[in-house]
């Protein structure tokens, strides 16, 4: 029996599964309007179960729910019966972000001779297959949005950006353990996200596995630092900071050489910093 891990929640739209990361809303959809062996057309549509492609030894495919197991082709709607790698999700989204056609990933952008400056090689943008229209990838890119927008989305506090708009989606998967089953309370929590929302320039996955205390909120904190500090090197065009002291605030750090830990840490946080 699947159960989502909030019991509370009544009858919900999708939508609402969407930005709740509802299990069961996934299991609804997937037993009701899409048929499971379609989802797993989709899957390999959009680079699921085969590797991207990029020149490095060794590059997973990953793996598809088999065919002959209903249960997994169910339960890979939330992660589960699956193996996938990160930069399977970074190309998969590239089409939700590119009116439905996949971009493929690529590791350099250009190589110049430092000396002169020559360009000797750049980079040129290649596009793969186009699993879903125009219209769904705006659709779902808007339903990523709300997992941050709104106000039940289960990325707003952990992963909103200041002075951003961006979108994403949750992960919590539990943590397999050979065949036989899965371990209780092991997870593996991730999150990929976009920015700006309105016209992104970056995508970000992240993932944690095991953390001792946090979870999400201590993922989200390694996001956020760097996302946001990303956005603002890159000149964060499409969403201008007006006032560089919106992001970041002077602080003066105190001196603590050759001084207690305790008095060295009681200082700091006068401060209002974290040591």
């Amino acid at each position: 029996t699947i159960r989502d891990y909030n019991t509370t929640w009544g009858t919900i739209t999708y939508d609402e599964g969407f930005y709740r990361s509802s299990n069961t809303a996934i299991i609804d959809m997937l037993t009701n309007w899409i048929e499971p062996d379609r989802f797993i057309e989709y899957l390999k549509a959009f680079g699921f179960g085969s590797q991207v492609g990029l020149p490095l030894a060794s590059e997973s495919a990953g793996t598809l729910p088999s065919d002959s197991d209903l249960t997994q082709k169910i339960t890979a709607g939330f992660g589960q019966g699956i193996l996938t790698t990160p930069i399977q999700h970074i190309q998969a989204i590239t089409s939700i972000l590119n009116n439905g056609q996949v971009v493929k990933p690529q590791l350099i952008s250009k190589v110049y001779d430092p000396n002169t400056e020559e360009v000797i090689y750049e980079f040129e943008k290649e596009l793969g297959t186009t699993p879903i229209s125009a219209k769904t990838a705006e659709q779902v890119k808007q339903l990523m949005i709300g997992v941050i927008a709104n106000e039940t989305g289960s990325g707003r506090i952990a992963y909103s950006l200041k002075n951003f708009t961006s979108g994403g989606k949750t992960g919590t998967a539990q943590i397999a353990e050979g065949g036989k089953g899965y371990l209780a309370d092991e997870y593996i929590y991730s999150y990929i996200g976009f920015a700006p929302a309105d016209d992104p320039e970056l995508v970000m996955y992240v993932a944690m596995k095991r953390p001792e205390t946090g979870g999400h909120d201590k993922l989200g904190h390694l996001y956020r630092y760097v996302m946001q500090n990303s956005l603002i090197y890159l000149g964060a065009e499409k969403t201008p900071i007006k006032d560089i002291a919106d992001v970041y605030e002077n602080t003066e750090v105190p001196q603590v050489m050759n001084q207690s830990v305790d008095v060295a840490i009681e200082k700091i946080k006068e401060q209002g910093l974290e040591p």
